[in-house]
């Protein structure tokens, strides 16, 4: 259906602009990396492989996230698993579209936060060329705050 042709039109090549914080009273770290967004299992799924570089303590490290992104007919949700390079724990979030935005909640578990706490990532399409990704995540006391900002722009041929 429509979702489906929506999730595929992100295939291809992106670069990506990234911005992420720990706290909002903590400086953004801005950084530059790449996306690939990949068909699979006969259009029913996108598969996402980002790369980019973080900054650690000032030690720059490779960052690699993959991320599975797909439309439940039953459910009538947008679905999404995320995996990366700085963590064991896996994210599966889920969502609607609301104003052309797509939100995905789910639990962020890690060992400040073993049982989980909320977390929302947004994703809405600019135009055909351009994507752009919000992160919120749940941190004591501050309640939600955006931890995070991806901007892709489609690599053309």
């Amino acid at each position: 259906g429509p979702e489906h042709e929506r999730l595929m039109s992100w295939a291809g090549d992106w670069t990506v602009k990234l911005r992420m914080r720990m706290a909002p009273d903590a400086p953004w770290d801005e950084t530059a990396g790449t996306a690939k967004w990949s068909k699979t299992l006969g259009g029913r799924y996108i598969v996402q492989r980002l790369a980019s570089k973080m900054n650690m303590g000032g030690m720059e490290m490779q960052f690699d996230g993959l991320e599975i992104f797909g439309f439940n007919n039953a459910t009538q949700e947008y679905e999404a698993w995320w995996f990366d390079s700085m963590t064991t724990t896996g994210m599966y979030t889920h969502g609607k579209e609301v104003n052309g935005v797509i939100e995905l909640r789910g639990l962020i578990k890690d060992p400040m936060s073993p049982e989980g706490r909320p977390a929302l990532f947004t994703l809405r399409t600019v135009d055909e060329n351009h994507c752009f990704s919000e992160g919120y995540d749940t941190i004591p006391p501050y309640g939600e705050i955006k931890v995070m900002e991806l901007e892709y722009t489609r690599i053309l041929p």
